[in-house]
């Protein structure tokens, strides 16, 4: 079960108050707090979590310096934080941003787990056909222990891919891959992160890595997929967001 809280940023009306020339308050020029009444709503969630031992999720509509908002209410005891942002949001009105909101929520949860699978096949030195039937087998065991994709290391327990995807781990605003042969997908993934204003360091990773990052993401031909969980450990989806917006920006 996930108990979901939308969140907003609010004007802090405690302090100083700017007013337009329209009348309406001046955001930009004032200092943002999350809304009181929506911090109520995450304390009856994570009320809800201690009796039942349900996933908090947290979403919000807003700019990209919203994740700091979400940072903090991750600290205060969320598992997950969604943050939905574009320039065509911009100037929604009560409905427009209710129907975004909604789309959005219809849309969480439907990240795949994914598993650890030792498997040390050079995919790369390989037909296409075995490397295919490889990743099918690792998929069959992957979805044996109730997940959707299977994150492959080798028998020292260092990451190789995801579904014969490349792998990108997201530690703070680090972006991390495991080395790996230069590929069509590897080249656009650089881009996109790039284009997102992001660096990407290339380092040998373990699954101990996996327990310590935010988040967990792998670049295909289907474009960003972010990973929900990975043997257990719940992931935000915040930054794999922001490259897939980078990625569809040139289109």
């Amino acid at each position: 079960m996930k108990a979901i809280v939308c969140v907003k940023q609010v004007p802090d009306t405690s302090g100083k108050v700017a007013v337009k020339a329209d009348g309406t308050l001046d955001r930009a020029s004032m200092a943002t707090i999350t809304n009181p009444d929506d911090l109520n709503a995450l304390e009856a969630a994570l009320k809800l979590k201690d009796a039942t031992g349900c996933e908090v999720v947290v979403i919000t509509m807003g700019p990209p310096p919203a994740e700091g908002m979400l940072r903090e209410l991750l600290a205060r005891g969320a598992d997950k934080a969604v943050l939905v942002s574009g320039r065509e949001f911009g100037g929604s009105d009560t409905f427009a941003t209710s129907q975004i909101l909604a789309a959005a929520v219809n849309k969480i949860g439907v990240g795949p787990s994914a598993v650890t699978v030792c498997c040390e096949l050079p995919y790369h030195d390989r037909p296409t056909s075995l490397r295919e039937a490889a990743a099918q087998l690792n998929r069959r065991i992957a979805a044996a222990a109730g997940a959707q994709v299977a994150v492959r290391c080798d028998a020292a327990g260092r990451l190789l891919d995801a579904d014969d995807a490349p792998l990108f781990v997201v530690q703070g605003l680090t972006l991390l891959t495991p080395p790996a042969p230069e590929s069509v997908e590897r080249q656009i993934a650089r881009e996109a992160i790039a284009a997102a204003g992001l660096t990407l360091r290339e380092e040998p990773l373990t699954r101990e890595t996996l327990r310590r990052c935010d988040e967990l993401f792998c670049f295909d031909h289907r474009g960003v997929t972010a990973l929900g969980s990975c043997d257990g450990t719940p992931y935000m989806d915040l930054i794999a967001g922001r490259i897939a917006q980078a990625l569809a920006a040139p289109f």
